[in-house]
């Protein structure tokens, strides 16, 4: 799913917590594959042997053949982390 120019060194984000593009893209993917249990209807189209970040067609290859580059792969998978983590932070309030 990585090749070489794919890993780049951990970035720094606003505040206090540090993580690599690579951590934060395995931690989309383990949520995905945690919430496939909802059944969420006509989202899942692709075999099964795929992972969950490909099968959705977020995936750094799919989103690059779109024209997105690596730096703006990046801007999405920290936007949907950090707003998944605040929106769970939310619901515990």
């Amino acid at each position: 799913m990585f090749n070489d120019k794919d890993v780049r060194p951990e970035k720094s984000f606003k505040g206090t917590f540090n993580a690599s593009s690579k951590v934060i893209e395995n931690w989309i993917n383990s949520t995905l594959s945690d919430a496939e249990h909802f059944d969420i209807p006509s989202v899942i189209l692709l075999p099964k042997n795929k992972v969950p970040i490909t099968r959705y067609g977020i995936d750094r290859i799919t989103l690059k053949n779109a024209g997105v580059n690596a730096e703006m792969v990046d801007r999405i998978y920290r936007g949907l982390f950090v707003y998944s983590v605040g929106f769970f932070e939310l619901l515990k309030q």
